[in-house]
């Protein structure tokens, strides 16, 4: 307010309308490929819940850096993809999952991140319940 401005509001989260939606013109798979999939980079707890998934039989697909063989043993029901996806690929990554998973950084105290926007946007079946930022955020329109 101290340099001009007459009104002041605060996006906290969000996605992007053109980019974030169930449609696939972008070049998106027409149909789930994946079971669970999961977009991030290594972290050790996340490796942990995600190693878990596959010793339990669940087909999971990962894209994101630091992902190695070292981290995650190979196994028939695991695909990764070594590289960050952005954009487009982002957009079609999530929507050739069924199920997206989405970690909050414990070490950053966030409580909600861009993915329980964006990830909901791009495939409606994946709400994210139980995150309060979230739903506080649809209550308020």
């Amino acid at each position: 307010m101290a340099h001009g401005a007459k009104h002041v509001e605060r996006l906290y989260r969000g996605y992007s309308e053109r980019l974030h939606h169930p449609g696939n013109e972008l070049g998106a798979v027409s149909v789930q490929e994946h079971e669970v999939g999961f977009i991030g980079s290594y972290e050790k707890e996340r490796a942990k819940v995600l190693r878990y998934l596959t010793n339990q039989g669940i087909p999971l697909a990962l894209w994101g850096q630091s992902w190695s063989r070292k981290v995650m043993p190979s196994r028939a029901n695991l695909t990764i993809y070594p590289q960050g996806v952005y954009a487009e690929q982002y957009v079609a990554a999530i929507r050739s999952c069924k199920i997206n998973l989405n970690f909050l950084r414990t070490g950053n105290r966030d409580s909600s991140n861009s993915r329980a926007f964006e990830i909901p946007a791009c495939a409606p079946s994946c709400s994210p319940r139980g995150v309060p930022s979230w739903r506080m955020t649809l209550e308020k329109g």
